[in-house]
């Protein structure tokens, strides 16, 4: 047996320590039936309030939203829960006096950490598995490609793994296991809704004055033609594409980033969209609350490339005036932001691994403050 496999082995038991002891209480049982209820009565819910409240075709308005509302509330709770796993594993296992026993095992402190943070990350997994009825009717309705769809899947389990990190960091740092706890919440509420308010209190600084190149258009009421005109003038100009970076870390970020970005009724608004689609009887289809979301976050990043000089022949070139033109330039960013947020989610899991592998070490060299060997 090489090293590699001998080091991977004792994480396994680790893995196996970890789950027996925080999976096997009753109370865990119950959570999980608790989640699938809590998911079920929302998903029902919001199927009656849409076909009472609804249009035309209420459930094929819902069905396409399906998917947010059901991964959306599973990685809202798991992000909610998954931390709080970890936050009390290393602090509450010591104040147990149990995590002595483990530490004078020949198990480093790297392969303890490891093992505790992928035990919480499986079990966290848990809930995905509970709600899969659910996400299998969203894939099977969402009109997202079934690649893209599962990608989305994917990176709210790597985000519950980056949170158990996070967690495992601070049980770490923490002698007092209401302390993690509380500073792990505290965290995991920046994360979801800090940085969207940083970043909307830090955009009036960034509006700036500039001279820039505007049409105007100017329609002809009589025979209905128009004419468009071209004149400087001082525009404001928001430079969000400089802080774009601090809103992609945000989980819903992340994740409507990676899910929605093959979205068909962006697509429908792209270049291939012509006045046609306006008028005709069907039209083209709407997009999804994920979408418009990550739409959202394409807008942000763009920043002032909207404000910036724009001519006649460049804005609507030989043809009656399109709108396609903005619109791809606002949503080109879209896709393009989920995975520079997911590795900064990975990276703050990974700093509070390495925190807890360093704390973990035996022997240790200076104990903090109201903590005990065994």
């Amino acid at each position: 047996m090489n090293g590699f496999t001998a080091w991977w082995r004792t994480v396994g038991v680790l893995i196996g320590l970890e789950l027996r002891q925080r999976t096997r209480a009753t109370r865990w049982r119950v959570l999980l039936g608790v989640f699938f209820g809590f998911v079920s009565v929302v998903v029902f819910g919001s199927l009656w309030f849409a076909t009472t409240t609804g249009g035309s075709d209420p459930y094929q308005d819902w069905s396409e939203n399906l998917y947010l509302i059901v991964l959306g509330l599973v990685g809202f709770l798991g992000l909610v829960i998954s931390p709080t796993m970890t936050a009390t594993s290393i602090n509450g296992d010591r104040k147990d006096a149990t995590l002595a026993v483990v530490q004078a095992t020949p198990a480093t402190g790297l392969q303890l950490a490891t093992g505790k943070l992928l035990g919480a990350w499986i079990a966290s997994c848990a809930l995905v598995v509970v709600s899969a009825p659910y996400l299998i009717w969203a894939v099977a309705e969402t009109p997202y490609p079934i690649g893209f769809s599962l990608l989305g899947i994917v990176v709210v389990a790597l985000l519950f793994l980056a949170y158990c990190g996070i967690g495992l960091g601070f049980s770490a740092v923490f002698s007092r296991p209401i302390g993690s706890a509380a500073v792990t919440q505290l965290t995991t509420l920046f994360l979801l809704i800090g940085l969207p308010a940083i970043t909307a209190m830090l955009t009036p600084a960034t509006v700036s004055t500039m001279e820039a190149t505007q049409t105007r258009f100017v329609y002809n009421n009589n025979d209905s033609t128009g004419r468009c005109t071209e004149v400087r003038k001082q525009v404001e100009v928001t430079h969000t594409e400089r802080i774009w970076w601090i809103l992609s870390p945000n989980p819903a970020v992340v994740f409507a980033d990676a899910a929605a970005q093959s979205d068909p009724g962006r697509d429908a608004r792209g270049n291939r969209r012509r006045y046609a689609d306006y008028t005709s009887s069907q039209g083209a289809p709407d997009e999804t609350a994920l979408a418009t979301l990550a739409d959202l976050v394409s807008d942000v990043r763009v920043g002032a490339d909207r404000n910036h000089d724009e001519t006649c022949a460049a804005r609507y070139g030989d043809d009656y005036p399109s709108y396609s033109r903005s619109y791809e330039d606002d949503s080109r960013y879209v896709g393009h932001s989920w995975y520079w947020g997911l590795l900064a989610n990975l990276a703050l899991g990974g700093i509070g691994l390495a925190i807890a592998a360093r704390r973990l070490r035996v022997p240790a060299g200076k104990l903090p403050r109201g903590v005990r060997i065994a």
